[in-house]
C-alpha cells in the first residue's frame, strides 16, 4: 500500500501503465502527475487501436481549472489525480510528509513492514555526516545496521517538537 503514486512528466506512456494508474486512482489511490500529462502511447505496435484505447482512457480524466498554486485536480472513482509543476507542493497537497533528512544531503528509501518503519539511508555527498538527523518517525528506539561492516545496534534518539532525531555518523558513500 502506497500513499501516493507519482507519474513523472512524459509525452509517451505505455498504454498498460496508464490504464493501471487510472484503475488504481479509481480504486482510491492518490496520483500525482508531475509536469506534462502524457499525450500519446509509447511504441508503434498496433498503434491506432492502442491510441483509441488511450483517448478513451484519458477522456474520463477531467481536470478542473488551475488553482492559485497552479495545480489542477481530477476525481477518478474513489481517488484523484493532482497535476502541476511543483513536486514539493503536489506532495504536500497529497498529504505526504516531507522527510527533512534530505536537507542534510542524505538520500533515502522508506517502507513499513512487520518490524515497523524501515529506512535505507545513503550519503552520496563528499562530506561525512556526524550530526543529529531528523527522521519522520515517532519511534522511541531506532536500530541501525551497516550493510558494509555487518555491525548493528541501537542508535541515539532524542525527541523534537515535531518527531525524532537520530544521531548518525555516515562517511561519504556510506549507507545504513
Amino acid at each position: 500500500a502506497y500513499r501516493v503514486i507519482v507519474l513523472p512528466s512524459a509525452r509517451y506512456i505505455p498504454l498498460e501503465t496508464l490504464e493501471h494508474v487510472l484503475a488504481l486512482a479509481g480504486s482510491g489511490a492518490m496520483v500525482v502527475s508531475f509536469g506534462d500529462w502524457p499525450s500519446d502511447v509509447a511504441g508503434l505496435h498496433d498503434l491506432e487501436p492502442r491510441r483509441a484505447r488511450f483517448r478513451n482512457a484519458i477522456a474520463g480524466v477531467q481536470f478542473g481549472p488551475a488553482g492559485s498554486d497552479g495545480m489542477r485536480e481530477a476525481d477518478i472513482g474513489r481517488g484523484r489525480i493532482l497535476r502541476g509543476d511543483d513536486l514539493g507542493r503536489l506532495l504536500v497537497r497529497a498529504g505526504v510528509r516531507r522527510e527533512r533528512l534530505v536537507d542534510h544531503g542524505l538520500q533515502f528509501a522508506r517502507r513499513v513492514d512487520a518490524a515497523g518503519r524501515v529506512y535505507f539511508l545513503s550519503n552520496p555527498g563528499a562530506q561525512a555526516i556526524d550530526a543529529w538527523i531528523p527522521i519522520g518517525s515517532t519511534a522511541p528506539a531506532v536500530q541501525v545496521f551497516d550493510p558494509m561492516s555487518g555491525r548493528s545496534g541501537n542508535a541515539r534518539v532524542r525527541p523534537t517538537a515535531d518527531g525524532r532525531e537520530v544521531y548518525l555518523q555516515l562517511p561519504p558513500g556510506g549507507s545504513l
